[in-house]
């Protein structure tokens, strides 16, 4: 398993300053409103762009390098991001680090000033420092360069992860959505960040893994009784073109499209589908902002152990503004986002203090009565 373990970032958006925050292979970000936790998840939504070439595109789409630094480029003209990757377990696990920082520029643009990796060669605990020499520092160097066979494995290792991080959203289940409208049969290799292929992803599943695509179908009945399976087959027409249907239970013959599924039922079939993929579809960090939206309160219970289930084999990190989520996770888990004169902070609970507040009350109440700040509003 690859985790991410430390990060460290100075100059993104709130967040002035954060050293050596730890990340385990849960993390749960709590917090009033505005007090960064989407900002946080903003910067490993970034980091996803730059190694697939698109930094200045997500810069121009979220307003300009401006509006990512710490109250604007006259008080902050450098970004600097830090992160360590672990990989493998026990005596065979190495640390590959990959440091970066940015400038501002011209046209309301980062560019690169620094951009290295650290890594431990095969059988040896003595780190190597590869610093990348950017001839077009607009991107990443990392991201679009092949590989050196000196330090192959760092390199891949590194990249692959921040390319698979992926933040899932979920909210959009409006009449026009993407997973209420067709999709391309064959946009199986990963399921999107909106949920849009979702039907193309749950055909994969039943065509090459039906333990997966089982244990989907039987998740959602679990909060959806009505769902008997999914009715998978491509229109008529040119047969490239999926609409999420579905047999009810009540009538299997029926069948029945996106628009009989209520809001709560849709974001769950995508939630659900995302924690029960298989390792070459399942990317290597799950970030939800905010999974909980619209669902009930014992769909709420199943989907945090969904994520424990999942936490085996792949990293999640969770925005949450619900108490009943908190309640399903351990204090270690829970990192308490706080706002101060626009700086955020993040810190992790201790069990110790708690302790004696957890004997009468959960930890969600704890939460609900501002044992530990970040009260949820």
């Amino acid at each position: 398993m690859h985790l991410l373990e430390t990060l460290s970032l100075k100059g993104f958006r709130s967040i002035k300053e954060l050293e050596n925050f730890k990340l385990g292979p849960i993390t749960v970000l709590v917090g009033a409103n505005g007090s960064g936790k989407s900002n946080l998840i903003g910067f490993f939504r970034m980091m996803n762009c730059v190694m697939q070439g698109g930094l200045q595109r997500f810069l121009q789409e979220g307003g300009g390098a401006s509006n990512f630094l710490h109250f604007g480029p006259k008080h902050t003209r450098f970004l600097n991001a830090n992160l360590t990757f672990r990989s493998g377990v026990g005596l065979n696990a190495c640390l590959n680090t990959y440091r970066c920082e940015f400038a501002f520029a011209a046209v309301d643009r980062l560019i690169f000033l620094h951009e290295e990796v650290q890594f431990e060669p095969d059988g040896t605990n003595e780190p190597v420092t590869y610093l990348f020499e950017n001839a077009e520092p607009s991107e990443s160097e990392l991201g679009r360069r092949e590989m050196n066979p000196e330090v192959d494995d760092a390199e891949i290792s590194i990249r692959k992860f921040m390319e698979e991080v992926r933040v899932f959203h979920f909210h959009d289940t409006s009449v026009t959505s993407g997973m209420r409208q067709y999709c391309d049969a064959s946009d199986t290799l990963s399921l999107r960040s909106h949920g849009d292929n979702l039907a193309a992803v749950l055909l994969r599943l039943r065509q090459e893994f039906p333990a997966n695509y089982r244990r989907v179908v039987a998740g959602v009945n679990t909060v959806f009784p009505e769902l008997n399976d999914f009715q998978l087959e491509p229109s008529a027409g040119n047969g490239t073109s999926l609409l999420l249907r579905w047999h009810p239970a009540s009538n299997p013959a029926e069948v029945f499209g996106p628009s009989h599924l209520s809001d709560g039922t849709l974001r769950m079939m995508a939630l659900v589908t995302l924690f029960n993929l298989p390792e070459p579809m399942s990317p290597w960090m799950i970030i939800l902002d905010e999974p909980e939206l619209g669902l009930h309160p014992a769909a709420e219970a199943y989907l945090a152990s969904l994520i424990r289930s999942a936490s085996t084999q792949t990293q999640v990190l969770l925005s949450t503004q619900s108490a009943t989520l908190v309640d399903q996770f351990k204090p270690s888990e829970v990192v308490v986002t706080e706002m101060h004169e626009g700086v955020s902070t993040f810190r992790r609970l201790e069990d110790e203090k708690l302790r004696q507040w957890l004997k009468r009350y959960t930890l969600g109440e704890a939460w609900r009565k501002n044992v530990f700040g970040g009260r949820p509003e």
